[in-house]
């Protein structure tokens, strides 16, 4: 069974040949000259169109490159403005560390301001209770008499000078919240 398996497909083979053959001495010359232009037509048009297939895609790929190209350019510019807004929340920070500190400074300023206010008025008031027969009553020599008296004077002027450090100091104080 085996012998006549091979046998049949060594048949088959001799007779596919000489079937082949046959077909292919059966052309002419000139026919098999015309069927050689032919198929070498249809591949020279195959070669072309795989050229022009070649040629796109390359165009393609540079076009492709190159929007790549843009948007990492983009992305390198973003990168960029992302950093400038971040030393620029920093410089602002700063700034408001900067303002926070000199509002604490005037604050204490005009708090030390008040106080020394508070103490010269309560020394003032007390003096003006006195009476100026009292306070020559008071002086061993009539010279204490003048010297409490431009003393008096003195705290007044003091006083309006704290005034002012403390309007000053206020007005101050609101441009640095603003």
């Amino acid at each position: 069974m085996i012998l006549s398996k091979r046998k049949f497909i060594l048949f088959g083979l001799i007779l596919g040949l000489i079937f082949f053959g046959l077909v292919s001495f059966a052309q002419t010359p000139e026919e098999e000259k015309k069927a050689l232009e032919t198929e070498l037509k249809v591949l020279e048009e195959k070669i072309a169109q795989y050229e022009q297939n070649v040629n796109s895609v390359q165009k393609e790929k540079k076009t492709l490159q190159n929007q790549i190209s843009l948007l990492q350019s983009k992305i390198k510019k973003l990168n960029l403005q992302i950093s400038q807004g971040n030393l620029m929340i920093k410089d602002i920070k700063l700034q408001i560390v900067d303002t926070e500190g000199a509002i604490q400074k005037t604050t204490g300023q005009l708090d030390e301001t008040r106080i020394e206010l508070k103490g010269s008025l309560r020394t003032l008031y007390q003096e003006n209770q006195k009476g100026n027969v009292e306070i020559l009553l008071a002086s061993r020599q009539l010279s204490d008499f003048f010297t409490n008296l431009a003393n008096l004077e003195a705290l007044n002027l003091r006083i309006a000078q704290s005034l002012e450090d403390v309007k000053s100091l206020k007005i101050s104080l609101e441009e640095e919240k603003n």
